[in-house]
C-alpha cells in the first residue's frame, strides 16, 4: 500500500522533461527541413551560389523569420543542453559536482541565447 501512494503520479520523475526533449527534437525536425527548404533550395540568389550578408540580412527583415530563427535558437539550446545535462547526470554523482556542471551548462546556454539573440533580433527594414 505504501508503495501506490509513493507513487501515484509522475512529479519529480524526469516525464516533463522527457517529453520537453521529444518535443524541441521534433520541432527542431521540422525548423532544419522549413529552413533549409525555403533559405537553400527556394531563395534565387542562393541556389545560384550568391550566399552574401545581404540576402541573408534581406531575409530577417521579415518578423516571420526572426521569429522561426528565435525558435529554432532555443529549441536548439534547450534540446542540446538537456541532453548534456541527462548524459551528465547519468555518470556524475557527486552533489556538488552536480551542482557545478549543472552552472556551467545554463550559464553557457544563456551566453549562447544571448549571444544568438543579439545576432537575429537587430535586423530591421531601412528607414524612407
Amino acid at each position: 500500500m505504501e508503495t501506490i501512494r509513493r507513487f501515484k503520479s509522475s512529479g519529480g520523475s524526469g516525464a516533463v522533461i522527457w517529453f520537453s526533449q521529444r518535443i524541441t527534437g521534433l520541432l527542431l525536425a521540422c525548423l532544419l527541413v522549413g529552413h533549409f527548404v525555403f533559405q537553400h533550395f527556394f531563395a534565387e540568389d542562393r541556389r545560384v551560389g550568391r550566399l552574401t550578408y545581404e540576402s541573408v540580412s534581406a531575409t530577417l527583415v521579415d518578423p516571420l523569420w526572426k521569429t522561426l530563427e528565435m525558435l529554432f535558437l532555443v529549441c536548439a539550446l534547450f534540446h542540446g543542453f538537456n541532453g548534456l545535462w541527462m548524459i551528465l547526470s547519468d555518470y556524475v554523482h557527486t552533489g556538488w559536482i552536480r551542482v557545478s556542471l549543472l552552472t556551467c551548462l545554463c550559464v553557457g546556454g544563456l551566453v549562447l541565447f544571448v549571444l544568438g539573440t543579439v545576432t537575429i533580433l537587430p535586423f530591421s527594414r531601412p528607414a524612407g
